[in-house]
């Protein structure tokens, strides 16, 4: 059995063992494929909008001998899943704006769990959550292929208040001894200092302050 990435294992440890999971753009389903491997989720739908894609998933878990305990789906985000079939939903390596976009078609959604990692704009997608009642209920940061990506758990619950949460959640925050978490608040400080046409000083200082501890 082969080993997750560093980003999708991040993912795979916010999944809840026994649930009944939904991988959205899945592409290889290699997530899939590996919590169902390990007897680590009930039920799992692989779904990505491009045949060639749902094909070679189909390939790849066939390899692994899991095939038939997969459902494979060609469609649009969330579009081919009825809201019975998982409790918890996985939408990985997508841009934030594409993630609040599918989310937004599917409203039935926020009263699942939501893993997200987004692969940019995740302030936009943490405001999107926090628009829609929902809250990050765990987050981290994880170091893949050189990259820094954030990995969240979202669900309803009450959102926190204030600008910084855009850019680390309370839950971020509560890891910032992680070195990744540290350099990834590091990181956003820094992009922050480029963006024109606002000041943004009291919001670097705090996530540096953060990723001081």
């Amino acid at each position: 059995m082969f080993s997750l990435s560093p980003r999708l294992a991040a993912v795979a440890r916010m999944i809840p063992r026994g649930a009944a999971l939904a991988d959205i753009g899945s592409d290889h389903a290699y997530l899939p494929i590996y919590m169902i491997s390990h007897e680590a989720v009930a039920s799992a739908i692989a779904s990505d909008i491009s045949a060639p894609c749902v094909a070679r998933a189909k390939d790849n878990a066939g390899r692994y001998g899991v095939a038939d305990r997969i459902s494979f789906r060609c469609a649009d985000g969330l579009s081919g899943i009825r809201p019975d079939e998982c409790d918890t939903v996985v939408i990985a390596g997508m841009g934030g704006e594409t993630m609040g976009a599918i989310l937004e078609a599917a409203p039935w959604a926020l009263e699942k769990r939501l893993i997200l990692q987004p692969a940019s704009r995740a302030p936009f997608l943490r405001r999107w959550l926090y628009a829609h009642g929902c809250a990050v209920a765990e987050e981290t940061a994880v170091r893949d292929s050189g990259r820094l990506y954030p990995v969240l758990a979202a669900a309803k619950g009450e959102p926190p208040r204030g600008e910084l949460f855009e850019y680390a959640s309370p839950a971020l925050l509560s890891h910032a001894d992680d070195p990744d978490v540290r350099a990834y608040l590091e990181r956003t400080a820094a992009l922050l200092e480029k963006e024109v046409g606002r000041d943004h000083r009291a919001l670097t200082a705090a996530l540096r302050d953060a990723a001081k501890g």
